[in-house]
């Protein structure tokens, strides 16, 4: 088994985290050139959502960061199609019922409004298929970008959108004492 890998990249929009992808569409491993071929995404992420995703070969590692339960904060920035009111902002915070249940409180901050459209920066603990693209459709307010701007505390920071890098010594150590693993 090689040793513990971790990398972190800035998933452009249109791209799955799947090996193969069929019907044309591209693949995040065809953005891996030179990474280890052993590596995989840690969580879901949808085609239509851009920026920072983790791969990795630690099990244990990837568990943690998925499960709600060690409390790794995931954050994205989204511009909604239809302008946001405190009323949408507090069914965020509070909590929403989806299709699979109820979501934790997450932390939902009003950036600005553009228009017609409204930023919002959302916080959640979970790791759910397109919770967040949920989230906002079950409060009436489907989304026209969705972007995740960090992971505890790792920040995509200045990597080029479709470039990747290993975590460094510092963000590794970061990232696993977020996670109580030593």
């Amino acid at each position: 088994m090689p040793e513990f890998c971790t990398l972190v990249l800035d998933k452009p929009k249109g791209f799955v985290l799947t090996r193969t992808a069929a019907r044309g569409r591209r693949t995040i491993y065809e953005l891996l050139v030179g990474a280890p071929d052993w590596v995989t995404p840690v969580g879901p992420m949808d085609r239509e959502t851009s920026g920072i995703l983790l791969l990795s070969n630690d099990g244990e590692l990837a568990e943690r960061v998925r499960n709600p339960a060690f409390g790794l904060a995931k954050r994205y920035r989204a511009t909604t199609r239809a302008r946001i009111e405190e009323a949408v902002l507090a069914a965020l915070r509070g909590g929403l019922q989806l299709d699979d249940g109820p979501t934790l409180p997450a932390r939902a901050e009003l950036i600005e409004h553009c228009g017609s459209t409204s930023v919002v920066e959302l916080e959640i603990q979970e790791d759910r298929n397109h919770q967040v693209r949920r989230m906002f459709l079950a409060a009436g307010r489907p989304l026209k970008e969705l972007r995740r701007v960090s992971i505890g505390p790792l920040e995509v920071d200045t990597l080029a959108s479709g470039q990747w890098r290993a975590l460094g010594k510092d963000e590794a150590g970061a990232l696993r004492g977020a996670l109580g693993l030593s």
